[in-house]
């Protein structure tokens, strides 16, 4: 599509151009500029091109996390981290035709909101927040949004992270073990454990050699109770249960029947 100038500025070195209702947003447009002398000879000059802006950058497929790290060998669930101190973030999917030129984080919670803030990009759609000072036992709100190069902002996008009391789960008495009838073993552990995080989950393992490693008997569940069928009763067998927290720390109760 091409326009022609409506209007040349008096000192012939600007013009303006009505494209009203033709271009639309996202497009791309050159400037082609063609000078006549008095000889009938002319010269053409051309831009490299300009992307038209009318709305913030596009939201739809933008997402954030926040990257948790591993305190043991149990990955945290639930959005939950043990570390009050930093945060590390990851976002994506932010869309602009003009380009986004940098991205601004924003934190909320108990005792804790920050303002926008400029995030320290490199080129990776990830970061570190340092130096929080967040509460435990608390979740927080972590917000992104990108800025396009005519600091037009997008809408933003969230997620949350819950910021786990510190210390592991408490062991409170020994499993109980029985054989309900010929090859089928109880094994019961209501009460046997205590946390101040919520949301505990349990490893049990069942073997012939302390640890489960013989057997290969490997279960996990929220309840606190289970029963294992077709084992050889006259066999010693070592049962590890391992209690373990959304932030993934742990502790373990070992018994043998």
């Amino acid at each position: 599509m091409r326009f022609t100038t409506s209007y040349i500025a008096e000192d012939g070195k600007s013009a303006c151009i009505d494209s009203s209702g033709f271009i639309a947003h996202g497009a791309k447009v050159y400037v082609i500029v063609r000078c006549h002398n008095n000889a009938g000879q002319s010269a053409t000059a051309s831009s490299d091109g300009v992307v038209l802006t009318s709305v913030p950058p596009s939201i739809e497929h933008a997402y954030v996390t926040v990257v948790i790290e591993p305190v043991t060998q149990y990955a945290p669930r639930n959005h939950y981290q043990y570390s009050p101190d930093k945060l590390h973030i990851a976002w994506g999917g932010f869309v602009d035709p003009s380009g986004i030129q940098y991205y601004e984080y924003m934190v909320e919670g108990p005792d804790f909101t920050s303002a926008w803030q400029e995030v320290s990009w490199t080129g990776e759609h990830t970061a570190t927040l340092t130096d929080l000072q967040l509460v435990p036992g608390a979740t927080y709100i972590v917000s992104v949004r990108s800025v396009n190069f005519l600091g037009m902002q997008s809408d933003s996008v969230s997620t949350e992270v819950n910021i786990a009391l510190q210390g592991r789960p408490s062991a409170n008495r020994h499993l109980q073990l029985s054989w309900e009838e010929q090859g089928k073993m109880l094994i019961n552990w209501e009460g046997a454990f205590g946390s101040l995080n919520a949301d505990l989950y349990y490893e049990v393992s069942v073997g012939l050699v302390e640890g489960g490693s013989k057997a290969g008997l490997w279960y996990e569940t929220k309840q606190t109770n289970m029963t294992v069928s077709s084992l050889d009763q006259t066999k010693e067998y070592h049962i590890t249960v391992n209690a373990i927290d959304s932030a993934g720390m742990y502790i373990t109760i070992k018994g043998h029947v």
